[in-house]
């Protein structure tokens, strides 16, 4: 896990409240409220894990509501997906396929 903690926008609108700024006076502090804003910060970040099985377009990996972020995403593999697999000149998922196809009829034999 990283080194980055995510804090949600409503904890840091809290911690934000209980800094006051005074035009000319400097910032004033409101102690209680910044104590309980900041217990709230440290550790309280609510992660999820997700996992994600390719498809033929592209998907957008987003936690689901009450969470405050992705601690990891996986993306499943498919050990069938292999060059030899998939016809020559074709590319699926970054691998070049390579196999040759076979053409059971002469070439102008239509059915």
């Amino acid at each position: 896990m990283s080194d980055k903690v995510v804090i949600s926008k409503e904890k840091l609108d809290n911690l934000a409240n209980a800094i006051s700024v005074r035009s000319g006076s400097g910032v004033t502090l409101r102690i209680d409220e910044m104590t309980e804003a900041v217990s709230n910060l440290s550790g309280s970040s609510k992660l999820q894990e997700k996992t994600v099985t390719p498809g033929a377009t592209d998907q957008i990996v987003t936690p689901d509501q009450n969470y405050d972020g992705l601690e990891s995403v996986v993306v499943r593999g498919d050990t069938n997906l292999l060059a030899k697999y998939i016809a020559e000149g074709t590319t699926i998922f970054g691998v070049q396929g390579i196999a040759v196809l076979e053409h059971p009829f002469a070439s102008g034999e239509y059915f």
